[in-house]
Parts: structure tokens; C-alpha cells; sequence
């Protein structure tokens, strides 16, 4: 596969995995998306530690348990076009607070001047 997280084939063209193995076909018009769930998750999860979130904010910012969104991360469950959506979306809302935590803490410092 040429990229981890999603592969386009014509439909009629054979998937790599069967059904319900670690990659599954997704028909949207008349093409497949192929995903590979553990590479998913993985990457996922290096998102998510990279922008320093643990998996208990995320999880509850996307109102599912940290033992599912685990799942996710693992490639134990399979990610959907929601899955992905609820958890790109919390960690965009993670970072909105903690930049707007950011600008409320600047703004209640005294100001510092020099010189």
C-alpha cells in the first residue's frame, strides 16, 4: 500500500484482506477505500501524543470510553469515516482550549516591563 491510512481501488478489484481482516473495503461511488485499522490507530495515537493530549481527554472530548478509543489506537476496533470525525474533531477542540486558557492566563499576568 502506497500510504497506511487509506487506499483507493476501483471497485470490482479484489481488496488485500478479506472482509472484517485487518483491512476492509468501503464502496463510495465506484471506488473502494481500503483501511487499514491498525495503522489507523497508530497513527492516531503519534497525533495525539504529539499534540501532547492524553487518551483520557480525547476520549472523553469525544464522549467514548478511553478503553474503546485504546481500541481504536490499537487497531482492535475498526475505525469509520465517525470515528475519525469525533476524534480529529476533539483534538481540534482540545487545542482551542488550551489556547484560549493561554490567552486568558496572559491576560490576568501583570504586564512585564523593560527598562
Amino acid at each position: 500500500m502506497s500510504d497506511p491510512l487509506v487506499e483507493c481501488k476501483l471497485a470490482g478489484h479484489e481488496a488485500r484482506n478479506k472482509v472484517g481482516g485487518p483491512f476492509d473495503p468501503i464502496i463510495v461511488g465506484k471506488l473502494v477505500h481500503v483501511i487499514d485499522h491498525k495503522a489507523t490507530g497508530e497513527k492516531a495515537r503519534l497525533y495525539r501524543k504529539a499534540k501532547r493530549f492524553s487518551l483520557r481527554q480525547v476520549a472523553k472530548e469525544m464522549k467514548l470510553s478511553p478503553p474503546f478509543l485504546s481500541d481504536l489506537e490499537r487497531g482492535n476496533r475498526n475505525w469509520t469515516h465517525d470515528n475519525a470525525r469525533l476524534y480529529l474533531t476533539a483534538i481540534c477542540n482540545l487545542e482551542i482550549q488550551r489556547l484560549q486558557e493561554a490567552v486568558a492566563s496572559s491576560r490576568s499576568s501583570p504586564a512585564l516591563h523593560i527598562g
